[in-house]
Formats: C-alpha cells, sequence, structure tokens
C-alpha cells in the first residue's frame, strides 16, 4: 500500500510554484483579481435530471450526494449506499438515507447551498469553494489520485503549442494544465483552451474538435485506451473528501460518525475481496449508465484499477493526511490558485478553510472499530 508522504502530491514548494502561473510575468491574462458580480446561475433544481429527486422529510432524511461518473468517488459512494450496516445504525437514530447520482462536484455545491445535500463525497476545488464560505466540515479522504493533460499525436509538453486543449475553468484539470504549462516554459496564450464539461472532453477529442484536454480520472484513461495515438503527457496529483453541511454534523454528530464508519467499512470491504471491489465496479456502470444515457465510457477493469490505485492502496485512508493541511502545501496551494482564478475572495484567509478540516473524526470512529462495526460486512446486492 502506498503511504502518505509529501511527494504524493508533489513538493509544497513545487505546488505554491505552480501558483506563479497566475502572475502578471507569465500569465498576463491571469493576475489575481476578485469574483465578479454573480451571473445568476442556472436553477438546477429546475432541471430535467434533478428536478426528479425527493429529497424526504427535513430533519429525518439524510440525503447523500455521489459522483458515478467520478472514480473512485463513484465505487465508494455506490458502495456506501448499499451498507446495510449503516442503514441499521440511521434507523435507530431515527434517520432514513437516501444516495443521489449527481454530474459533477459543483451541482452538489449548489444543492448544499439550498440545504437539500447533507453529505457528499467531492473532488477538492468543490470542497475547498465550499470551505471557503466555512459551510461544511470535511471528514475523510476519498482518493488520493491524479488528473492528466491528454494529447493526441503528441508526447512532449512542447508538443501543446498551438493545440486545442478541453479545460473545464476553475476546477482541478484547470489547476493541472496551467502547471503542465509553467513546467514545460509555455504561456496560457500558446494554447487555446475550449471550455467545456469533463464529461464530454473524450468524445470532443476523438471527433477532433479539441487536440487534447485536461481532467480528472477516468477521463484520461478513457481517452488513451480509446483514441489511437492519444497519451497522457502530464499527471498532477489530486484528492477528494467526504464533506458534510456544518448544520448537520453539528446537531447530528453521531449520524456523521456513522456515516464516517461507512466511508471506512466500504473501504475494507473492496479491500477484502476482489469480488467485492467487482461488484461496486458494477454498481459504478450502471449508475453511471443511468446518468450519462449509456456513456460512461470507461470499463469494469479500467474503473477497478483506478479504484485500486487512488483509494485502496492508500494506507492510512481515509485519515486526512497532515501535510494536505500545512502551510505551503497542496491544498492551499489550489486555494490560492482559486482566488488567483476569482473563485475565491481575496478576503478570505487559507485558515478559514483549513479549520473546517476535522483530522479527529475518522480517528475518533477507528479508534473505536467494534462499536462501528467497521468490519460488520453487510451489503445489500441491489439497490436500497
Amino acid at each position: 500500500m502506498r503511504r502518505f508522504a509529501p511527494s504524493s502530491f508533489g513538493t509544497p514548494s513545487a505546488l505554491l510554484l505552480a501558483v506563479a502561473l497566475c502572475t502578471a510575468l507569465l500569465f498576463p491574462g491571469c493576475t489575481a483579481k476578485e469574483p465578479p458580480a454573480p451571473a445568476g446561475p442556472a436553477d438546477l433544481t429546475k432541471s430535467p435530471l434533478y428536478s426528479k429527486y425527493d429529497f424526504g422529510e427535513a430533519g429525518k432524511t439524510i440525503n447523500f450526494a455521489t459522483q458515478p461518473l467520478a472514480v473512485p468517488e463513484g465505487p465508494l459512494g455506490e458502495a456506501m449506499a448499499r451498507d446495510l450496516t449503516l442503514q441499521g445504525v440511521l434507523a435507530r437514530l431515527g434517520f432514513r438515507i437516501r444516495f443521489h447520482p449527481f454530474l459533477k462536484g459543483g451541482d452538489i455545491n449548489f444543492f448544499m447551498d439550498k440545504g437539500k445535500v447533507d453529505a457528499a463525497i467531492v473532488g477538492d476545488m468543490p470542497t475547498l469553494l465550499m470551505a471557503a464560505k466555512s459551510a461544511i466540515r470535511v471528514g475523510g479522504l476519498a482518493k488520493l489520485g491524479y488528473g492528466a493533460v491528454v494529447l493526441k499525436n503528441g508526447t512532449l509538453l512542447e508538443d501543446l503549442r498551438g493545440k486545442r486543449i478541453g479545460n473545464a475553468p476553475g476546477t482541478t484539470g484547470h489547476f493541472t494544465i496551467l502547471e503542465a504549462l509553467r513546467q514545460g516554459r509555455l504561456r496560457e496564450s500558446d494554447v487555446s483552451l475550449v471550455t467545456m464539461d469533463v464529461s464530454a472532453m473524450t468524445d470532443a477529442l476523438a471527433r477532433g474538435e479539441i487536440d487534447g484536454f485536461s481532467s480528472w480520472e477516468p477521463a484520461p484513461t478513457v481517452a488513451t485506451a480509446t483514441i489511437p495515438g492519444t497519451a497522457k503527457i502530464f499527471r498532477m496529483a489530486n484528492s477528494s473528501y467526504l464533506y458534510f453541511s456544518r448544520p448537520f454534523v453539528e446537531k447530528n454528530p453521531e449520524a456523521a460518525r456513522a456515516i464516517v464508519a461507512s466511508m471506512i467499512r466500504s473501504v475494507r470491504w473492496m479491500r477484502a475481496d476482489h469480488r467485492n471491489l467487482m461488484k461496486a465496479t458494477g454498481w459504478t456502470l450502471s449508475a453511471g449508465n443511468a446518468l450519462a444515457a449509456g456513456k460512461y465510457g470507461a470499463s469494469a477493469e479500467q474503473i477497478a484499477s483506478i479504484t485500486k490505485d487512488s483509494l485502496l492502496d492508500i494506507s492510512g485512508a481515509p485519515l486526512i493526511p497532515p501535510v494536505h493541511l500545512r502551510d505551503g502545501g497542496p491544498l492551499q496551494a489550489e486555494f490560492l490558485f482559486l482566488q488567483s482564478q476569482g473563485k475565491i475572495p481575496s478576503t478570505v484567509p487559507w485558515e478559514t478553510l483549513r479549520s473546517c478540516f476535522d483530522t479527529e473524526l475518522a480517528k475518533s470512529v477507528l479508534s473505536a472499530a467494534d462499536r462501528h462495526g467497521l468490519d460488520a460486512f453487510r451489503f445489500a446486492s441491489d439497490s436500497p
């Protein structure tokens, strides 16, 4: 198993150097700025997908947001959704839990802002955006993996020059492509960043609408496996977390501990037997195809391999490694990037975000393993 170390996320100094790509010297169009005035974001409660969601009776229903299209977030969420031990503990506390699939972390944040979502597994950038509002409490690490810059007909960073690169602004993928350009001694103006959702990038590359993209898994693995002449030319570490709405965890600490216990139990269950991992992979494919109209893209073997590498083989998961939170660490580098992009106001200090990460919650559950039934593997075969 891989163990946490500063090198797991790159050296802090290297990551902070990534923020330098947003200086006037390297990228004149990327200087720090205040967030623009709100442009009236779409009301996702009226979307064809999310308008169908039933969030249940307030105070009696815990709504948990999952991301089947992300790996290993998908298999982890699907396993937790079938954890009968979790359902039993919450029932004794007077709750029913409902799991809702979402397309991306930004959508989850929208519903948490609306008070509809109580807990979620979300990537590092959406987590930091909610932490900047002091709206959440982060309870555990759900992934320590990599994003990648994928390029067709090129293998070197220099080959990015003049290319059209798919990019989702303000995301881990955006952070990754800018750092790739910095290390390749290229300017942002040397490429054409094409704004698009991550879910559209692989198909756009296959159709020749873009020459490459920067994204998190499984898109890079799918693209390199299915599109001839495509390679991952740059990788950069990223992470995902289990977070709770602050009002929920403050009012229902025992329910929050039960959910953290389910997260640990689900990781142990998938580690214990490869057949369990493949079950979770199958559930993820089913949920992902339902969410993406049958166009998940990744194979069961790809999902299982990514899940193993970025979660199951991480020694200590889901404990949040201290290196992530220290001054000069990877999350502070991402925080500074988000500020440079106007996603977080310059008046918000790093300490505000760091204080949202609870490094003791998972430890308290692990220290009472028998009481929380961490090895009580009772997972339903079908959706609850």
